[in-house]
């Protein structure tokens, strides 16, 4: 045990312990102004329970890729639960909310000793001196969060008097992840006010690729190209479907959906006889606060879709020759080279060496941004979206 009860039912530490708990104290009322105080206090926190480390992580982000606040020593763990798919599969997670009225969570309640031995989600994380968690528990606006700490084999699995400790903690870390929350909130009404003053086509999306706010163009564009469904991105056009969902993936989650590159944007026609391009920006992660922030967006914009083919405006604006020109029309169709090179019955080769010329003559240098620079080139926007 770390600390004590003293009569006015307070935690007051050990004496070798009380400098931590002065810092941990502390970096939580810093955490209100600088997101980088929750490592010191996770980094506290361990130390005040003799653990390795501890962590913050919600409920819902636990089922996502996203690197939640914790300790600097758990850094190596926490990417492996993430590259490994652990952080979906976590048997402790699945448990918090049916243990969520107590307000705590030790492995021993979900396992034996026996069992932990034997479990495979135990024995991947022994490599890194982690074994034992004690989680305390709370709700905030209906999502769950849990600060967890945890400790090696020879340090023990959290006792009774580890726990009525934590839950001493509890008030002032449901106090500091409010704040977060608030403050979090804060900063993106203050962006959704910012969006109802564009004329630009936008959509911001959260961590879990929902529609979280658009500008008036964006809803606009929304509704004409018939893009939402239930608050996401999606369309009747399984083809449309996949690589719309590659840009939201793209948008919330980038490290992860580069692995297949930057993908192209995606033109959807509408009911006016127009075409939208939509677009995936991700936003940088230290733009996201601890609580349901805004992950990314995307942008949406009209090009010109005449019956006219768009081949003599590439030609004549920049100078494509005829093959050319069909080999970018295709691209912006959304076709992979190998398609555009069986429809234009061509090698694999020759295509690539069109594409080689085109990206010289228009000044670009991926796919992504060739279908950018042609379509942005094209013609009017729908009535009434800008």
């Amino acid at each position: 045990m770390v600390g004590a009860m003293n009569l006015c039912g307070g935690y007051k530490p050990a004496r070798s312990k009380s400098d931590a708990y002065t810092r941990f104290l502390s970096a939580l009322d810093q955490t209100a102004v600088d997101k980088n105080a929750w490592r010191d206090a996770c980094d506290s926190l361990a130390e005040l329970f003799d653990a390795r480390g501890a962590a913050l992580i919600a409920e819902d982000i636990a089922r996502h890729d996203l690197v939640t606040p914790h300790s600097a020593s758990l850094t190596e763990a926490m990417e492996h639960m993430l590259k490994t798919g652990w952080n979906k599969n976590n048997l402790r997670h699945k448990a918090w909310k049916s243990h969520l009225r107590q307000g705590f969570l030790r492995d021993q309640d979900l396992i034996s000793l026996d069992a932990m031995r034997r479990h495979p989600f135990y024995a991947e994380f022994r490599k890194f001196e982690i074994m034992w968690c004690g989680t305390l528990l709370f709700d905030i606006d209906g999502d769950i969060w849990g600060m967890t700490v945890h400790a090696g084999q020879e340090r023990g699995a959290f006792t009774d008097a580890d726990r009525e400790a934590l839950m001493k903690l509890r008030e002032p870390l449901l106090l500091a992840v409010k704040r977060a929350s608030l403050l979090g909130q804060e900063r993106i009404q203050s962006f959704q006010d910012l969006l109802g003053a564009s004329r630009r086509g936008v959509a911001i999306l959260d961590w879990n690729g929902k529609i979280m706010a658009a500008s008036s163009c964006g809803e606009a564009l929304l509704t004409a190209g018939n893009l939402a469904r239930r608050g996401r991105l999606d369309h009747d056009d399984p083809s449309l479907s996949r690589r719309i969902r590659d840009l939201v993936d793209f948008a919330v989650a980038p490290d992860k959906a580069l692995v297949g590159g930057v993908p192209a944007p995606v033109l959807v026609p509408t009911r006016h006889g127009t075409v939208i391009s939509l677009d995936a920006i991700p936003f940088p992660r230290d733009f996201q606060s601890l609580v349901r922030n805004a992950a990314g967006m995307l942008t949406l914009h009209v090009i010109d879709a005449s019956k006219t083919s768009m081949k003599p405006t590439l030609i004549e604006v920049f100078g494509l020759t005829e093959r050319e020109a069909e080999t970018t029309t295709h691209l912006v169709e959304g076709l992979s080279l190998a398609e555009i090179a069986a429809k234009m019955n061509i090698s694999i080769g020759t295509a690539r060496q069109h594409l080689k010329s085109v990206f010289a003559k228009t000044g670009t240098r991926r796919q992504s941004e060739l279908v950018l620079r042609v379509t942005r080139s094209q013609g009017p926007a729908i009535p009434g979206a800008g």
